[in-house]
This record gives C-alpha cells, sequence and structure tokens, in this order.
C-alpha cells in the first residue's frame, strides 16, 4: 500500500485516514445528540406543555366552579360583582391555554376545539346565574346551577381523555430517546474499536515502511557512525544479506575504507624499502667516485647497477602511483555515500515533524469533540431542573397534576439517561486524545534519532575529507619519486656515455649521488607520513 509512496505521503495518508475515522465518529455523535435532543424538544413542546395547560386549565374550571358557590354565600352586589371580576379573568386565561393547546397537540384538533367550544357556552350559564343573583332570584340560578354541573363534568372527562393522551406521548417519546441513546452508545463503541485496530495497523505500517530505507535500528547506525568517525574499521557485521538502505550502504563504506587503508599500508611499506634501496645505492655511488680514478671498470659496472636500482624505484613509484589513485576514487565514493545519507537523515527529520503536526491537529479535534459534550452535558442539567420545576407544579396542583408529575418524573429519566451516555462517550474521546498524545511522542523521538544521523553523517564526510587531502600528498610525494628516479637514470646514462671523460664527470656524478641522497631521505619522510596516516584507523 506505502511501498511507492514518499514518506511524507505515507505519513499524510496514514493520518489522513485517521483524521476521516474521527470526522466520521463526530459526526455520528452529532447526528444522535441531534436526534436525542429533538426527542427532548418534542416532549417539551408537546407532553409536557399540553399537560402542563391541561392541568391549569382544570385548576381554572374547579376554581371558576368554586367561584360560582361563592356567589350563593354573598349578599352584596359589590361582593358578587367582586367574584364576578376573579371569574373573567379565569376564563380569560383558559381561553388563552385552549390556544395553547390547539397549537401544540398532536391528537385530533377537533377535540380541542369542541372542549373549547363547550367552555364558551357554559360562559352564558354562568352568567345567567350571576345576573339573577344580582336580582335576588336565587332559586331560578339554582335551577340554572343544575344544568352548569353538566358542563363542568363533560369539561373534566375531556381534560382528563386529553391528560391521558399526553402521558402516552411521554412515554412513547421518552422510549424513543432511551432506545435511540443505547443504540448510538453501541454503534460509537464499534467506531471507536475500528478507529483503533486501523490506528494501530497504520503504526505498524509506517513504522516498517521508516525502518526499510534507514536499514536498521537508528541507534545501531548511529553507534556505527561514530566509530567509523573515530576511525575505527575493526567491526564486523553478520546477516549482510537482509540489510537494506543506509544501514548497508554504511557497511559496503566500511569495507571499502579496509580495502583502501590495507593498499595504503602496503604501498608504504614499499616505498619504505625503495627508501633503504635508494640509501644504499647512494652509499655505492660515493664509493665509486672515490675509485672512479683507479677502476672505471668499477664505476661502469656501478653505473649499471645504479640503472637497476633506477628501474626498481621507478616500477615501485608507479605502483604506489596506481594504489593512491585507487584510494582517492574509493574516498570520493565513500563522501557520496556520506552525502546521500546526510540528503535521506535530513528528508526524514523533516517528514516526521510534518507527521508531529498532524498528529496535533488530531489532538485539536478529539478537544472540539469534548467541546460538543459539554453543551450536551448542558442540556441534559437543563432537562433536569424542568423536569424538577415540572414536579413542583404538579404537587401544587394536587390531584389535577397527579397526571403531569408521571410525565415530569419521565423527562428526569430521560435526562438521566442522556447524562449517562454523554460521560461515556467522553471517556471514549479522552483514550482516543491519550493515544494521539503517544503517537506525537513517537514521532518527536524518531525525529531526535534521525538528527543524530544528520549529526554522526557530517562527522563521516569530515573524516572523509582529511582522508582525501592525504591521499593528495601521497600522489604529490609519487609525482617527487618518479622526477627523482628521472634524474637518476639521466645521470646514469650520461656516465655510461662519456666513461672516457670520468675524471670531468666526477663531479656530476657526485651531485648526482647527492640528489638520490635527498631523494631518499624524502621518500624516507613520505613513508613514515603515510604509516602516521594509516595508524589513524583500525582496520
Amino acid at each position: 500500500m506505502f511501498e511507492n509512496l514518499s514518506l511524507g505521503k505515507r505519513l499524510g495518508s496514514s493520518y489522513f485516514i485517521l483524521i476521516t475515522i474521527l470526522l466520521i465518529m463526530t459526526g455520528f455523535a452529532v447526528v444522535e445528540m441531534r436526534t436525542i435532543s429533538s426527542f427532548t424538544q418534542q416532549l417539551y413542546k408537546h407532553p409536557y406543555t399540553v399537560s402542563v395547560s391541561i392541568a391549569k386549565i382544570e385548576l381554572n374550571v374547579a376554581t371558576i366552579n368554586s367561584s360560582m358557590k361563592d356567589i350563593a354565600q354573598v349578599n352584596t352586589t359589590e361582593q358578587i360583582n367582586e367574584v364576578a371580576k376573579k371569574i373573567a379573568k379565569l376564563e380569560e386565561n383558559t381561553l388563552e391555554l385552549f390556544s395553547v393547546l390547539g397549537e401544540r397537540y398532536l391528537g385530533n384538533k377537533s377535540e380541542i376545539h369542541s372542549l373549547k367550544k363547550q367552555f364558551i357556552d357554559w360562559a352564558p350559564i354562568r352568567n345567567d346565574i350571576i345576573l339573577l343573583m344580582k336580582e335576588d332570584k336565587r332559586a331560578e340560578a339554582e335551577k340554572i346551577t343544575k344544568q352548569e354541573t353538566l358542563y363542568i363534568k363533560n369539561l373534566t372527562e375531556q381534560l382528563l381523555s386529553l391528560e391521558e393522551f399526553a402521558a402516552n406521548k411521554a412515554k412513547e417519546f421518552t422510549n424513543k430517546s432511551i432506545t435511540q441513546g443505547e443504540s448510538a452508545i453501541f454503534n460509537l463503541v464499534i467506531l471507536v474499536l475500528i478507529g483503533v485496530i486501523v490506528a494501530v495497523l497504520l503504526t505498524w505500517k509506517i513504522s516498517v515502511s521508516i525502518l526499510k530505507p534507514i536499514g536498521g535500528e537508528p541507534k545501531d547506525i548511529e553507534i556505527l557512525t561514530h566509530r567509523i568517525a573515530k576511525g575505527d574499521l575493526s567491526m564486523s557485521f553478520n546477516n549482510t544479506q537482509n540489510v537494506t538502505g543506509i544501514y548497508s550502504a554504511m557497511q559496503l563504506m566500511v569495507e571499502k575504507l579496509k580495502i583502501m587503508m590495507q593498499q595504503i599500508s602496503d604501498s608504504a611499506a614499499s616505498q619504505a624499502t625503495a627508501a633503504e634501496e635508494l640509501a644504499l645505492i647512494s652509499a655505492q655511488t660515493k664509493n665509486n667516485v672515490s675509485e672512479q680514478d683507479l677502476a672505471t671498470e668499477q664505476v661502469a659496472t656501478a653505473i649499471n647497477q645504479m640503472q637497476a636500482t633506477a628501474a626498481d624505484v621507478a616500477k615501485n613509484t608507479s605502483v604506489a602511483a596506481s594504489a593512491t589513485e585507487a584510494a582517492r576514487l574509493l574516498v570520493d565514493q565513500g563522501n557520496e555515500k556520506a552525502e546521500q545519507s546526510f540528503s535521506g537523515a535530513t528528508k526524514l527529520s523533516d517528514d516526521l515533524d510534518n507527521a508531529s503536526a498532524i498528529i496535533s491537529e488530531l489532538a485539536q479535534s478529539t478537544q472540539d469533540i469534548t467541546s460538543i459534550l459539554s453543551v450536551i452535558k448542558g442540556i441534559s442539567e437543563q432537562t433536569n431542573l424542568l423536569a424538577l420545576n415540572a414536579a413542583i407544579e404538579a404537587a401544587r396542583a394536587g390531584e389535577f397534576g397527579r397526571g403531569f408529575s408521571v410525565v415530569a418524573g419521565e423527562v428526569r429519566t430521560l435526562a438521566s439517561s442522556t447524562q449517562k451516555s454523554t460521560a461515556e462517550i467522553e471517556e471514549k474521546i479522552t483514550k482516543a486524545q491519550a493515544q494521539a498524545k503517544a503517537s506525537v511522542e513517537a514521532m518527536m523521538l524518531g525525529r531526535e534519532r534521525a538528527n543524530n544521523i544528520v549529526t554522526q553523517t557530517t562527522d563521516v564526510q569530515q573524516a572523509l575529507g582529511e582522508i582525501k587531502e592525504s591521499v593528495h600528498q601521497i600522489i604529490d610525494m609519487n609525482s617527487q619519486i618518479a622526477c627523482a628516479t628521472e634524474e637518476q637514470n639521466a645521470v646514469a646514462t650520461d656516465v655510461s656515455k662519456q666513461v672516457i671523460e670520468i675524471k670531468e664527470l666526477s663531479k656530476q656524478t657526485g651531485a648526482g649521488a647527492e640528489k638520490i641522497n635527498i631523494a631518499t631521505e624524502e621518500l624516507t619522510q613520505f613513508a613514515a607520513q603515510l604509516s602516521n596516516l594509516v595508524t589513524r584507523f583500525k582496520i
């Protein structure tokens, strides 16, 4: 899945998947909470409002009936007018409550209109009774009162029927809300489990895809680069066939450096041997110069020996030059590999920084979900307070508020269920936040190790630069040795051609011997310097 993608795209794709799952979970939770909130609002708009209105209408009807009885007990017109005003206010309030019922009632609204009409039709009867009482016609008023009792009975029965309908609706909304809440919790738990499984799989897959280009544990590579930077090439590698990436390149670099150091060491030994031979030839040349006047034949023999020795020196110098050039190429290759390692480690550090930023955004998203849960908690607490107030109102209404008290109890049960569901969802979100925080810490550790690799690779590049400089010095030394050898051959040729003029060329021969001695000393110094460079490395 991730093999053909860059490290940055791998991390981006994986965290895009995680964020998508988290957004799905958030959207699902919001939809479920809105559904529960809708049930709560419906419970408030219909059962609660209808029950409260019915209870108040029942109370008003009972109060009006009681007031009509009070009229029969008073004697003055002023007292009758005062009671009549009280009844008028109750009638006005009752008509307003009927309007609320007409808006909020979910059943057959014609029942509300019929009930309202009966209440309105009751008004003329009350007015007639009040008028008769003012005229002190109590007997006629008492006859009409019997008709009034029939209206009150019908009103009470129909109000009880409406109250029962509202109570049934309250139970229906409560059951739906509880069922929806349980379903939301179950589905959210399933989504959280799926999200956790996907997160674990993606984390494992990304870890494998990051370690594969590196080729091993960053700590092992850190130790390896420290040893190389100190010139220690004595380490051995096991199971090299399965190693890839930066670790494999560093293994190859160590092996190449071992071979290069061995070749340089051999070249230094050869140069030391050549220097000893040149020193011996120089001594022989001096002796031959002192005996030139006595034995020309000995001089010719010495010249032949000197030419043979010069040929050996030229041959050894050529071999040393070839080995030095090979060492220079290997150093260039090692420097190129170190630059590649530096570039890869730098890119790895940048990618880990991007991954840490994405996980931080993921943690912020889970924090936003917590804010949503706080709003839901507030709604639940308000619903519970509303139910408590409704219970108080029902207690005040007495027998007429008994049905309304049932509704208030159901509302409190719903609020309690909502609070419990919200707490469980909050617990799951808290676990998701903890996992996001752990992912950020893992990425920060990976970035620190990548930065260590960058620093160690820089040390390796510096060490290779020093090796390259030493190789250039060896090349210069070989050039000087070649020049000295060419001069020696020229001198030997001149002496061979001008044996007759040995006396005249004696000084030239002495000068040539002196140059050979100087070149020998220089060659000895160069060989010592080369040996010192090689001893810096532990093979």
